[in-house]
């Protein structure tokens, strides 16, 4: 199983069989996974202890054995409670992998009403009721089956999937309409704006002002927005990005620190090297060492 980073725009699984499974584990080399998005659909089983999980605007709590479902282009992130460790398994899939070859009454009566966001199924499955922990069985024999990778897996693997879909689907409802313009959906769209405009221009100098700008805000009204979404200030998130792309960038043997710093938009390499510290608990020259010695 690959290890999880953030990666919005990462390539889960292969083309004929696009599932990956990712092992999250809080803190180990990161202490939250920040807010991101992707095309395909989500489960994440909580393993050992307990961590609030965002989808949308919208926050959970769940500790282990609890399962939470986030579906394609749903914001998300999971955050530490009160210091404690959280452990989950992440399934990520192209809901296209459960489709027919043509259109059946399977894809119009239970996926098509979630794939095209007609129902609103529950976020949170706590297994309190009988069919979340069906749904969480079968969830569990996804994760063995693609550990164990026995002739047929990919076969049984999409038949347990469908089978969690139409529970899903069964207990979805439709969803709540609201009159006011800037409700949950709005919320996220311009949360989601926002984290572009750094995912794209994070190698530049980057300022509230232009921001809050790109997100039609006021600098001031879009930092509160920003921090109650994401939970740190805009400069928070974005040396915490910027570090996550120089560890990528320092992999590499030919570059060195003061080059790398650049590369990501720090302009002052002193500044660079003590957030680096802060975010990776070392400076960039020794994580370049250990990064080579576990070469």
């Amino acid at each position: 199983m690959d290890r999880h980073t953030l990666k919005e725009n990462r390539i889960h699984g292969l083309p004929a069989y696009p599932l990956s499974v990712y092992e999250v584990d809080l803190p180990g080399h990161q202490s939250s996974v920040d807010c991101h998005w992707h095309d395909e659909w989500e489960w994440m089983l909580v393993t050992a202890g307990r961590g609030l999980f965002q989808i949308g605007a919208h926050t959970y709590e769940a500790t282990a054995g609890q399962t939470l479902f986030i579906r394609s282009g749903e914001l998300h992130a999971v955050y530490r409670i009160d210091e404690e460790p959280c452990r989950f398994t992440a399934i990520v899939f192209d809901a296209e992998l459960l489709a027919g070859s043509r259109f059946d009454v399977i894809q119009e009566r239970y996926l098509d009403p979630l794939l095209k966001k007609r129902l609103e199924p529950p976020p949170l499955l706590a297994g309190d009721e009988p069919w979340e922990r069906e749904t969480r069985e079968l969830l569990d024999r996804v994760l063995r089956l693609n550990d164990d990778r026995q002739d047929g897996y990919e076969l049984d693997t999409k038949a347990l999937l469908l089978m969690a879909a139409g529970r899903l689907s069964l207990h979805a409802k439709a969803p709540l309409t609201s009159g006011r313009p800037d409700g949950d959906h709005a919320k996220t769209e311009r949360l989601k704006t926002a984290l572009n405009a750094i995912h794209e221009h994070y190698a530049s100098k980057l300022t509230l002002g232009w921001l809050s700008s790109e997100a039609g805000m006021s600098e001031g009204h879009f930092c509160r927005f920003f921090k109650s979404m994401v939970r740190k200030s805009p400069t928070e998130y974005i040396n915490g990005y910027r570090v996550r792309i120089a560890a990528k960038l320092l992999e590499n043997e030919d570059r060195n620190v003061s080059e790398v710093a650049l590369d990501v938009g720090f302009e002052n390499p002193s500044y660079f090297i003590r957030v680096f510290k802060q975010h990776q608990g070392c400076t960039p020259a020794a994580y370049k060492k250990m990064i080579a010695g576990q070469a």
